[in-house]
């Protein structure tokens, strides 16, 4: 039988993604997750949604791109 849902702990180890993200997620609802008591608890198919949207291509204006690749917030020109 396939595990249902994930601990924070659990869920962070299958995704990579640390902790406190992973606790930031469920607390603003980006990722479902039930509160019992003290714990949350993720269903295991969200590592699936997460997944898929993390493959969707964002799409991002150049100046913004040249904006974040720059060191220490300096703007750079795109030529």
């Amino acid at each position: 039988m396939a595990k249902r849902f994930m601990t924070i702990a659990e869920f962070s180890t299958e995704t990579g993604l640390p902790r406190p993200t992973v606790r930031n997620l469920v607390r603003y609802s980006k990722l479902r997750g039930t509160k019992i008591g003290r714990a949350w608890l993720i269903p295991a198919d969200e590592v699936d949604r997460l997944a898929a949207l993390a493959d969707e291509r964002i799409e991002v204006p150049a100046e913004q791109v040249d904006r974040l690749s720059s060191p220490a917030g300096e703007h750079i020109e795109a030529d």
